[in-house]
């Protein structure tokens, strides 16, 4: 029985120069993943639209409608830059329903694999977002109260992990 559609958003096609969109990035090396929820998934066209000196201003939404689409992109920093200015984050996603049981995991979900900028010399100072995003659609039969994305990063440069979760409520 379903009670959470969760599908790949098909985004437009990624390339190296698309995922290091920049916003206010760290400076110390610190690995990093954001997640980000909105109700409108405009928000990923923005990103990508919007020239790195102005940075895209996100606006996040932590309630959910039934049958209104959110969408859910993981926000990646200080990813380690190998000796070819490579870097690569892995991100596993779990969604966590109000009694605490597990709706939705996936290992290895979504990535970012790149050639950073020559003034990367050992992480990325940037933000890039993974591919591909998840698409939440909560029904009319889903339970109400708080929700739990969790999201862990691996870099696969480092081996280092990172994560973040974020909470949404069903009305």
């Amino acid at each position: 029985m379903k009670r959470l559609l969760i599908f790949l958003l098909c985004m437009l096609p990624f390339s190296a120069l698309a995922q290091q969109q920049l916003m206010t990035a760290n400076k110390n090396g610190k690995l990093e993943i954001h997640i980000m929820l909105a109700d409108n998934p405009d928000f990923i066209k923005q990103w990508f639209q919007t020239p790195p000196a102005d940075a895209p201003k996100l606006k996040g939404t932590h309630t959910a409608v039934v049958d209104r689409r959110m969408t859910c992109a993981f926000i990646l920093n200080g990813l380690k830059v190998d000796d070819k200015h490579h870097y690569e984050g892995i991100v596993s996603v779990k969604v966590i329903k109000p009694d605490g049981t597990v709706l939705f995991e996936q290992n290895d979900y979504a990535g970012v694999k790149a050639t950073a900028p020559d003034r990367y010399k050992d992480f990325l100072g940037a933000y890039v977002m993974a591919d591909p995003a998840l698409d939440v659609v909560m029904e009319k039969k889903d339970d109400k109260g708080k929700y739990h994305i969790e999201a862990i990063v691996k870099d696969k440069n480092s081996d280092k992990t990172a994560t973040d979760s974020y909470e949404f409520t069903l009305e």
